[in-house]
């Protein structure tokens, strides 16, 4: 779990830098993401979902929300064991650049 991010204010945008991870169709793996604008705020990677031009191991800065979610599987299907928790994402992503 990311307990930093508990650390923002709900609706605020923040500033964020972290180095570009693996690429997929349409989500993309940070690492090192640490945030501009409250150095309190960081962790190792998150997933985010989109995708932006650049290569493995580029530099990125972009906005932010932080926001809530639970993570684990929430189906049906009673032969699939996930522990279920809260967690927080990277949300409503504007303004990215590669340094």
């Amino acid at each position: 779990m990311r307990e930093s991010f508990a650390l923002a204010e709900p609706h605020v945008c923040y500033q964020w830098t972290a180095t570009l991870g693996r690429k997929g169709l349409c989500d993309t793996l940070l690492t090192n993401v640490q945030c501009t604008s409250d150095p309190r705020m960081s962790t190792d990677h998150v997933w985010v979902f989109w995708s932006m031009p650049g290569k493995e191991g580029d530099t990125v800065t972009f906005y932010a929300t932080v926001a809530p979610y639970t993570k684990g599987y929430l189906g049906e299907k009673s032969d699939i064991i996930s522990k279920i928790e809260g967690d927080y994402k990277l949300d409503y992503i504007d303004r990215k650049s590669v340094v």
